[in-house]
C-alpha cells in the first residue's frame, strides 16, 4: 500500500469516527474506529464504473452481452474479507460493522456491511418502537434507545 493510499485510509477513519461519533484508533491488527456499540473496519475505494470495472474492458463486455461474473467475484472477495477483518478485530462486547466510503461521496451516502443476525435484530427494534408508538407506551421506546446508545 502506497503513502497516497494510506493518507486516504487514515482520512477516511477519521471522518467516519466524526460522522459515527467514534474514535479513530486505527491501529494494526485491531478495529479502525471504536464505538460504543459497533467495532468498525473502514474501506475506501475510488469512485468508477459499475463495480470497479475499467471503461474499455466494460465496453468490450457490453458490447459482447457478457456478463463481468471474475469482477463481481473480486467485488464479492472484497467484502466478505472486509468483513472477516471486522469480525476478527472486534472486542467481543461489540458488533462488527464495515463501512464502505468512495471517494468524493458524502459519508451519509457511505455503504455499510453488517451480519444478518445484527440485521434482524436491529428490524426487531424498529418494530417494537413502532408497536410502542402506536400504542402510545414511551418508556419502551426511551428503553430501547439506552440500549442502542
Amino acid at each position: 500500500m502506497g503513502k497516497k493510499s494510506k493518507r486516504k485510509g487514515k482520512a477516511n477513519e477519521r471522518a467516519v469516527a466524526k460522522y459515527w461519533g467514534g474514535e479513530k484508533i486505527g491501529t494494526l491488527g485491531g478495529e479502525d474506529v471504536r464505538h460504543n456499540i459497533f467495532s468498525i473496519e473502514t474501506k475506501t475505494k475510488p469512485a468508477r464504473g459499475p463495480g470497479s470495472i475499467p471503461k474499455p474492458i466494460l465496453k468490450r463486455l457490453e458490447a459482447k452481452g457478457s456478463f463481468p461474473f471474475a469482477y463481481i467475484d473480486r467485488e464479492y472477495a472484497f467484502v466478505r474479507n472486509a468483513m472477516t477483518q471486522a469480525k476478527l478485530n472486534a472486542p467481543s462486547d461489540k458488533k462488527p460493522i464495515v463501512v464502505f466510503h468512495i471517494d468524493g461521496q458524502h459519508h451519509k451516502n457511505d455503504i455499510v456491511f453488517v451480519s444478518t443476525q445484527l440485521c434482524c435484530y436491529a428490524w426487531e427494534i424498529v418494530k417494537l418502537i413502532e408497536n410502542a408508538q402506536r400504542a402510545g407506551i414511551t418508556d419502551v421506546i426511551d428503553e430501547q434507545m439506552g440500549v442502542l446508545v
